[in-house]
């Protein structure tokens, strides 16, 4: 009990910064999101375990732009509508997208629960998920076996898969 847990440990220098930014903003979402803040590290009104605190300032960044528009239109995260969330992630494609989606599901869950809202905006969206490709086959497995097979079939069918089966790169 006497050691001190590094989750909860917090850099003076990376609350310093997340003080900054939530202070950029009117009072009423500042107050919000410092209330978001205290959600984050455990200390909110349900007790769960505190996320990292390396995470709350990458959180912050990917809403710090969204939230800027939002802070020029609304006094209160209470006015933030399904459709204002839906036309900020059609902002970002891809990837950052992603990591916004994460943070705004982050940010009104976490007032959710502090009952500064009543809804999440967040509850309904999803993006679309990518479609992976499979992964080329190695050059290295590939060489030699034309060599190695029997007919002239065997052959054929091994220089079909190493043209089609490599990637753009590896061609």
């Amino acid at each position: 009990m006497v050691i001190p847990d590094p989750a909860r440990q917090v850099d003076i220098h990376q609350q310093a910064a997340v003080d900054q930014r939530t202070q950029t903003f009117p009072e009423q979402i500042a107050d919000e999101l410092r209330r978001w803040v205290l959600v984050l590290r455990g200390e909110g009104w349900r007790e769960h375990p505190a996320m990292s605190f390396e995470t709350i300032p990458k959180y912050l960044g990917y809403l710090y732009p969204v939230l800027t528009g939002w802070a020029a239109r609304v006094t209160s995260m209470r006015e933030i509508t399904a459709d204002a969330c839906g036309d900020a992630l059609q902002q970002r494609p891809g990837p950052t997208g992603r990591d916004l989606l994460s943070a705004l599901r982050s940010l009104f869950q976490g007032l959710r629960e502090e009952r500064l809202i009543f809804r999440d905006p967040t509850r309904s969206l999803s993006l679309s998920t990518s479609e992976r490709l499979p992964v080329p086959i190695p050059t290295d497995r590939l060489c030699g076996l034309i060599d190695r097979a029997g007919t002239p079939m065997a052959r054929f069918v091994v220089a079909l898969v190493a043209s089609h089966g490599l990637g753009r790169r590896e061609n």
